[in-house]
């Protein structure tokens, strides 16, 4: 698998969170992915619970700006190096509702199916208000 694939997919995946587009990131995985966010944390799975939590984190986010970095490919998974600042809309300070700018920096691993779609995904990443 070549990098243009991860690249491809990660463009999407900036697409998806830029334009606070749930579906369109959830379009991204299979149907019965695994989503750490945590690596302490178990997974999301499914489409359902990744659609749940893709809307309720874009929904407090304004002017969000994603870049990436591939870092390796090994077979079907791509490592790569991360960062996005937004403004969060929301000033209940949850995990989820930070308030204020925000930035975080943090890795993704996945890997990718022929169909260019996600059935594995992890990221490590922190965050702090800016």
């Amino acid at each position: 698998m070549t990098s243009n694939r991860f690249e491809n997919w990660l463009l999407r995946y900036k697409q998806a969170w830029e334009s606070r587009d749930p579906h369109a990131a959830v379009a991204l995985f299979t149907e019965d992915a695994t989503y750490h966010e945590h690596p302490f944390d178990e997974p999301m799975n499914g489409s359902d619970e990744i659609l749940a939590y893709w809307k309720a984190n874009t929904a407090v986010q304004e002017n969000v700006q994603f870049s990436f970095q591939i870092i390796a490919t090994n077979g079907d998974t791509a490592v790569n190096h991360w960062h996005v600042t937004f403004d969060s809309i929301d000033e209940s300070g949850s995990a989820v509702n930070l308030g204020g700018s925000v930035e975080i920096d943090g890795i993704f691993k996945f890997r990718l199916n022929s169909d260019e779609r996600c059935p594995q995904f992890q990221e490590w990443w922190h965050v702090r208000r800016v």
